[in-house]
């Protein structure tokens, strides 16, 4: 049962917690108090006195043990109790003030002024029982106190003594009211300190909480006593833990040999001038972990005297890693830009070789050196062709051919090839995906990387080891894509060259172990096709290589296109050819080259003139490079072509790939691309592909 009207409940809660200290006492007060009663007055009176107080205080003491645990309901049954037990003392005082004796008159008034002052320190918490307890006593003593006084004394006398009585008894309750006002004010008080503190602590943890995220940590040195703090994240950062003590020295030790001078000499001039330090440090952690970190800091100077140093760090090794990342992808991009373009003008000087050294290799000579001079061009053309397909791979410029590609299926098809080129000492382990894992990429161009990787890692196990293919499926950001691993438990990669390692004729391999393509063009191949190559080593730890591809949500089977067949053979003869080439060295080449196989030839340089030849005469295809001028461009000479005549076969050469130059990958009907550098019979075969016949028709503007 609630106390009605409860303006402050927690004041019953507190009151009854305090009284509870008093139990120990009351009990003897009482057996007292039963002795004056049973000399005073008589025995039964006593003992009805003593069972009914005894009674009155145990449920007293229940009511109060309920009520300290916060168990409101018992509210008004604790008030009552109080409440009888403030009478049993008023009808103590009574029967001793009726013994009509002096002792029992001192007792009585004794007894009363004792409930009143227990009332008045009882009820400090809770004003309503110290009402209780007061309140009825100090009546009672004063209405005792008066009617004898007026009944024995004088006037004067009686005056006196009732006035004293009244000041005693507005004392009394003055200070019963002081001790609860100034008890309501420190529970206020406390409670606004609880506050504050709980305020306090969420602040705290709000900042622990947000410097953790951030990875933001502080610290302070007070510079007179040596005493160096840190906070949680602080300790984090540098992974020690609460029992680890910072000082000057240790703190200091965590720097790293190149890092440490810098701060040092920041800190000591802050502690000059005041000037507050931003820099980013290098620092290794108690486990031995390498870290940046970013250290802001100031002294409070007073008096000119620094007496104190406080700063934050910030952990930035990820911003760290993901801008040298940055830097090492701008790197290869130029480098790669560069290498297309070299690779370009080559393929272009190449094309002119190769057709001429063909051209020779037709025309007999009597002296034997003559032959082998040409074929020594043609070998060394031939690598030097291998050289430049690495740099378009490299350079994300090589010709692909993607379909759809089971990453199972094509692990399996390369181990088949590497089985034969690995010792018998290193054991090759194949580790399939559950399920197809199918991705759009150019199959042979995959095998070649799969086949780049596993002879690098057969290099780094002289002494055998584990050679590791997997695919396996992983799930970013709502997308799947298909990941090929490749692992060897070899010698592993040095630090300091594992971000070169993508970079074009970078090699650790002495003598002719390589030339320094295959990664670069691993790199290219996974990155054209847009994928991601990560890489992970550590000398005597092996290496990894992670190939990273998109999956395709649906595929269908292309289905298998046969290569049209031309003329007798597979060849055409006697085509008229329009050639047109910017450069005088491939189009004489080229033309002579083409002559020799029995067509007729006309030269432009550029498209202009072409276009102005082509309406001259008649012609069964054009053969024109993609970079002519910057008035027309080869492509851009097809599509004028085409819409005279949209039966007309056009063939455009270039050193770049046809993705490359024509953006979306796609060429316009009756026009195909040839990359260079080629011989006489790759532009004879793709000519007779087109199944070109002579003196095709040509269609008048």
């Amino acid at each position: 049962m609630a106390w009605p009207q409860l303006e402050n409940a927690e004041a019953l809660v507190r009151n009854a917690r305090h009284n509870g200290r008093f139990g120990g006492v009351r009990l003897p007060i009482v057996t007292v108090v039963s002795g004056f009663l049973w000399q005073l007055s008589s025995p039964v009176v006593a003992l009805i006195w003593f069972v009914a107080m005894l009674l009155v205080e145990r449920a007293a003491t229940l009511l109060r043990e309920r009520l300290s645990k916060g168990a409101m309901q018992y509210a008004l049954a604790h008030l009552m109790s109080l409440t009888a037990m403030s009478a049993l003392w008023v009808c103590f005082g009574l029967l001793l003030w009726r013994s009509d004796t002096e002792l029992g008159r001192t007792a009585a008034t004794i007894g009363l002024l004792t409930t009143a002052l227990y009332g008045a320190l009882g009820g400090q918490k809770d004003w309503r029982a110290g009402a209780i307890l007061t309140t009825p006593p100090l009546i009672a003593l004063f209405a005792l106190v008066s009617w004898h006084a007026w009944s024995h004394w004088s006037v004067f006398e009686a005056l006196v003594s009732t006035l004293a009585t009244f000041g005693a008894c507005v004392s009394v309750l003055a200070a019963a009211r002081a001790l609860n006002q100034s008890d309501a004010t420190l529970a206020r008080a406390n409670r606004s300190l609880e506050q504050i503190s709980a305020r306090l602590a969420d602040s705290m943890d709000l900042l622990e909480e947000t410097s953790s995220l951030a990875e933001v940590g502080g610290w302070r040195l007070d510079l007179r006593t040596n005493q160096l703090e840190w906070t949680a994240q602080t300790r984090q950062i540098h992974e020690v833990d609460e029992r680890f003590v910072p000082t000057l020295e240790n703190a200091l030790d965590f720097y790293t040999a190149e890092s440490r001078p810098k701060f040092e000499a920041a800190v000591a001039l802050a502690g000059e001038t005041g000037q507050a330090w931003d820099m980013e440090l290098q620092i290794r952690t108690a486990r031995g972990n390498e870290r940046w970190v970013r250290a802001v800091g100031r002294a409070t100077i007073v008096d000119g005297v620094a007496i104190n140093l406080h700063g934050v760090f910030a952990d930035i090794t990820s911003r760290v890693q993901l801008e040298e990342g940055l830097r090492q992808a701008q790197r290869l991009e130029s480098v790669g830009r560069l290498a297309g373009g070299i690779a370009h003008d080559f393929n272009n000087v190449l094309t002119a070789v190769l057709n001429s050294a063909d051209l020779l290799q037709t025309t007999k000579q009597d002296d034997p050196r003559y032959n082998k001079l040409v074929d020594t061009i043609l070998k060394a053309t031939e690598r030097a062709s291998s050289l430049t397909r690495g740099l378009l791979a490299f350079s994300r410029q090589q010709l692909l051919t993607p379909r759809p590609t089971d990453l199972n299926k094509a692990i399996a098809e390369a181990a088949n090839l590497v089985s034969a080129l690995i010792p018998s000492d290193i054991r090759l382990m194949l580790d399939f995906h559950s399920s197809e894992v199918t991705a759009l990429l150019d199959p042979n161009q995959l095998n070649s990387a799969l086949i780049n990787l596993a002879v690098n890692a057969k290099d780094a196990m002289p002494a055998g080891g584990i050679l590791r293919l997997s695919t396996k499926v992983e799930s970013r950001a709502g997308a799947e894509f298909g990941v090929i691993t490749v692992s060897d438990t070899g010698a592993g990669i040095d630090p300091a060259h594992l971000s070169q390692v993508f970079e074009p004729f970078f090699t650790t391999k002495s003598g002719d172990g390589g030339t320094g393509l295959g990664l670069s063009m691993v790199h290219g191949f996974v990155t054209q096709s847009g994928g991601e190559v990560a890489v992970q080593s550590s000398p005597g730890a092996g290496t990894t290589f992670t190939l990273t591809f998109p999956l395709m949500r649906e595929h269908k089977e292309a289905p298998a296109s046969s290569k049209p067949v031309g003329g007798k053979n597979g060849a055409s003869v006697g085509l008229s050819i329009l050639l047109v080439d910017d450069d005088e060295l491939i189009r004489d080449a080229l033309a002579l080259s083409l002559r020799d196989k029995g067509h007729i030839v006309v030269t432009a340089p550029d498209g202009p003139r072409a276009l102005q030849l082509y309406d001259e005469g008649v012609f069964d295809v054009v053969i024109a490079d993609v970079v002519l001028t910057a008035q027309m461009s080869g492509p851009q000479l097809a599509e004028v072509l085409q819409e005279r005549n949209p039966r007309l076969n056009t063939v455009l050469v270039s050193g770049y790939t046809h993705d490359k130059l024509t953006g979306t990958g796609r060429l316009a009907p009756g026009v195909s691309f040839l990359q260079k550098p080629f011989s006489i019979d790759a532009l004879t075969a793709h000519l007779a592909s087109l199944q070109v016949g002579s003196q095709a028709s040509r269609a008048t503007g």
